[in-house]
């Protein structure tokens, strides 16, 4: 029933904005090493119930990259490449996108909510070219 009422026309309007999404603009991490997690923020476009705001998040970052030893057989699960982790939480709003919370359920309903942000993105690698081969 929770699930309900979220995605009724009174809170998400589900039906009319089906889809909450994060666009990434920018980044400042720097200094990324195998291996290592490093402290940066992302910089985005959050669009909530069909209203779209700027967003500053803070993250950890973390560059893995593939190692065949460690990773032997992984690739059948889809671990085939280096990865780059990020991890962050958004602290939002819902006023700020225009999801108006009934005054009778202020007492049970935080306006201030997170979205935990969890990203892993994978680097292809080319293949190997024949010995021999002309560069």
């Amino acid at each position: 029933m929770r699930d309900e009422h979220l995605h009724s026309a009174n809170w998400l309007d589900a039906q009319r904005h089906p889809n909450i999404t994060f666009e990434l603009v920018r980044t400042n991490v720097r200094a990324i090493q195998p291996g290592r997690t490093v402290r940066g923020t992302v910089v985005g476009r959050l669009t909530i119930h069909g209203q779209t705001r700027d967003i500053t998040v803070p993250v950890q970052v973390r560059y893995v990259p593939l190692d065949p030893r460690e990773h032997a057989g992984m690739d059948q699960v889809g671990i085939n490449a280096n990865m780059l982790r990020v991890k962050g939480t958004m602290r939002v709003s819902l006023s700020d996108f225009g999801v108006s919370i009934m005054p009778i359920l202020r007492l049970k309903v935080a306006n201030t909510i997170d979205i935990e942000l969890d990203l892993t993105a994978f680097q292809t690698i080319p293949p190997a070219a024949p010995a021999g081969a002309a560069h």
